[in-house]
């Protein structure tokens, strides 16, 4: 989860792993849910539950950065 902050200067495999970041957050929330609703019965969702949301909008937001920042680069390369 770390690993992608200090890749900077591979904004690639950066973007890369932060789809694979979201990917599986996106499953554990989905197993989250699964298995609140299937052993639970009581429909009280604690701070673990919204915890891999606000991730999912971090992770977003920095992949929508990395992008813009990306085709920065290649404007400005394309002016040299």
């Amino acid at each position: 989860c770390v690993l992608p902050i200090f890749l900077y200067n591979n904004r690639n495999l950066q973007m890369n792993l932060i789809k694979i970041n979201l990917l599986s957050l996106l499953l554990l929330l989905i197993l989250l849910i699964y298995f609140f609703l299937a052993i639970s019965h009581k429909y009280y969702f604690g701070v673990s539950f919204f915890v891999p949301m606000v991730v999912i909008i971090f992770l977003f937001l920095a992949y929508r950065a990395i992008g813009q920042d990306e085709k920065l680069v290649r404007d400005s390369d394309r002016l040299r």
